[in-house]
C-alpha cells in the first residue's frame, strides 16, 4: 500500500508559478470564498442564484495569483500579462474540475442516501408499518 507523504513546507514563489501550484492555491481559496461569494452572487442576481460568481471569481484570483507572481519575480510585461488571462481561465478550469472530482462523488452519494431513505419509507408506509414515521423524524438518531 502506498504511503501519503504530507508537504513539510508552505507554498513557495516557484511553487505558486507552477500550473500545478497555482491550481492548488485557487482551489483553497475558492473552497473558502465560496459561501460568502455566492451570498454576493444572490444579492446582485435578479433570480436568487449566487451559484454563477463562483467561475468568474475563479478566474480572477487565478489571474490575480499569477499577476503577483510576475510582479515579485520582475517579469511583468504585455506578453506575460495576456499570457497570464489565458492561464487564469485554464487555471480555474482545472480548479473547478477538481472541485467536481472531489465534491460530487460526495454529494452524489448523499442524494442516493437520501433516495433510499425515502424509498425505505414509502416501503413501510405501504406495509402499514409505524416505523414509517421514524424515517423522517430529525430528532430519531437511528433514521
Amino acid at each position: 500500500m502506498d504511503t501519503i507523504t504530507l508537504p513539510q513546507t508552505f507554498f513557495t514563489l516557484q511553487d505558486l508559478s507552477s500550473l500545478g501550484g497555482t491550481v492548488i492555491a485557487v482551489y483553497v481559496i475558492v473552497s473558502f470564498l465560496k459561501d460568502y461569494l455566492k451570498i454576493l452572487g444572490k444579492r446582485i442576481s435578479k433570480d436568487g442564484s449566487g451559484d454563477w460568481i463562483v467561475r468568474p471569481s475563479s478566474v480572477l484570483i487565478s489571474f490575480l495569483i499569477i499577476i503577483w507572481t510576475l510582479v515579485i519575480r520582475e517579469e511583468v510585461s504585455a506578453e506575460n500579462i495576456g499570457l497570464a488571462i489565458i492561464n487564469a481561465f485554464l487555471v480555474a478550469l482545472i480548479a473547478g474540475a477538481a472541485h467536481d472530482y472531489i465534491v460530487a462523488p460526495t454529494k452524489e452519494k448523499a442524494v442516493f442516501q437520501a433516495m433510499d431513505k425515502e424509498n425505505l419509507k414509502n416501503n413501510l408506509e405501504n406495509q402499514g408499518s409505524s416505523e414509517a414515521k421514524n424515517i423522517s423524524n430529525p430528532n430519531n438518531i437511528s433514521g
